[in-house]
């Protein structure tokens, strides 16, 4: 597993999704509470491009389906038996965003 920088502090926002690559791999970077979030771009249901949805209550929601999906853990939420979010360790480093990818 290694540490990532992604992003710097300047380019979110709170409450705001942001679409980075690592590589091939989509990911999107969340502010919220002051606290940053990395997570799968696409929604593990059908692929939609969650930063296109919304970001409310520790929470993001897919556009395609609306399944809700927990920041903190990637748990979904709705519906309840609906595929896990996979969730990434996420820090700020001074202005840097780093992601732990594993």
């Amino acid at each position: 597993m290694s540490w990532v920088k992604v992003a710097e502090r300047s380019e979110l926002y709170e409450e705001r999704m942001l679409l980075v690559h690592v590589g091939e791999k989509p990911l999107a970077v969340a502010l919220y509470q002051g606290k940053v979030y990395a997570f799968n771009a696409l929604c593990p249901h059908a692929s939609a491009s969650l930063v296109e949805g919304d970001l409310w209550p520790g929470v993001v929601i897919c556009p395609l389906h609306a399944y809700r999906y927990d920041l903190r853990n990637g748990v979904c939420l709705k519906p309840r038996d609906g595929p896990r979010l996979r969730v990434y360790s996420a820090e700020f480093r001074g202005d840097e965003v780093w992601v732990k990818l594993g």
